[in-house]
């Protein structure tokens, strides 16, 4: 027999698990196994288990007992302003604010000043803004804030935007926005840096766009104080102390709620979303990938090695 008779006898086998090498390269590189990754990467939260906070951080819900309380919605803005009062005389390390008060208040100018002044006297205060992009004629980012008067006394106001993954899930939370030329840090970007100010411990934003969240667990892993027990001055003073206090939509009747490696339904509020993505930063333990280079790497050099198995070992083995 040839050298080139022998080689094609060697190679012939090889050949299927060169060609499947090439095929799930491009099937990497064209994003079509994102959800075998997705799926894959819940298994992996399941096997782990939910762990403790890091951080402290509670949330100020809007929920359902907080709806039937007050039996209104939206709530006047001086109940907003009420409940600040409430969280800053407490001495929180930062309140973070994802409602946006985007337009005047429906009760009047009085309505709005009493926010304002809440906001103003806190001193700490990251209110909420809505990121979004017109794809009409050409692609155009704008940013719906709080009016110029509310945000005036805030320490900042940031996008409370979400980021999803092609099967709708939250897995991943920008770090920035780009509006105009103008960068805007996101909500949980500005509220680690205000507490870190605050003498909170905590490790360095990361330069990468994107933070993949290490998530902690599933709805209510960070304590949940109702709305209205803040409002009228019951909770006390201990559940804010020293924290990061975060005020948000939970009710499921509002629709404020996503999917989440925990929480598969659509059942995590996007308040809590956010505490996930603070703690995330504040640790430094965020879920890093793997480069794209060496996952292509590693699934090409498995579909060889597989071929040349063949080669060695009966096909069945």
């Amino acid at each position: 027999m040839s050298v080139l008779a022998r080689l094609a006898t060697v190679v012939r086998p090889v050949l299927g698990g060169v060609a499947a090498a090439f095929v799930i390269v491009g099937l990497l590189v064209l994003g079509q196994l994102d959800a075998l990754d997705h799926w894959l990467l819940s298994r992996f939260y399941e096997l782990r288990g939910p762990r403790s906070p890091t951080a402290p951080i509670v949330i100020v819900a809007i929920d359902e007992p907080t709806i039937a309380e007050l039996n209104e919605w939206p709530f006047a803005r001086a109940t907003h302003a009420e409940v600040i009062h409430q969280i800053s005389a407490a001495r929180p390390l930062a309140i973070g604010v994802d409602i946006i008060f985007d337009t005047p208040s429906s009760r009047g100018a009085d309505d709005d000043r009493a926010v304002t002044a809440a906001v103003a006297s806190a001193g700490n205060v990251v209110l909420g803004c809505a990121y979004s992009v017109d794809t009409t004629f050409q692609q155009r980012a704008t940013l719906a804030c709080p009016t110029a008067e509310i945000r005036r006394g805030a320490a900042g106001h940031a996008p409370v935007n979400l980021h999803f993954d092609v099967d709708g899930a939250v897995r991943r939370a920008s770090l920035a926005f780009e509006v105009g030329g103008e960068r805007f840090d996101s909500f949980a970007v500005q509220l680690h840096r205000l507490a870190a100010k605050a003498g909170l411990p905590a490790q360095p934003v990361p330069a990468a766009p994107e933070l993949h969240i290490n998530f902690r667990g599933g709805p209510a892993t960070f304590p949940w104080v109702p709305f209205y027990r803040v409002m009228r001055g019951e909770a006390p003073a201990e559940a804010f102390r020293g924290k990061i206090v975060l005020i948000g939509m939970t009710s499921q009747l509002q629709q404020d709620v996503f999917s989440t490696p925990f929480a598969h339904a659509r059942t995590m509020p996007g308040v809590e979303i956010h505490a996930n993505a603070i703690d995330t930063l504040v640790a430094g333990d965020a879920i890093r990938e793997a480069p794209g280079w060496l996952n292509a790497g590693l699934a090409a050099a498995a579909a060889i090695l597989g071929a040349a198995l063949v080669v060695r070992l009966r096909a069945l083995r």
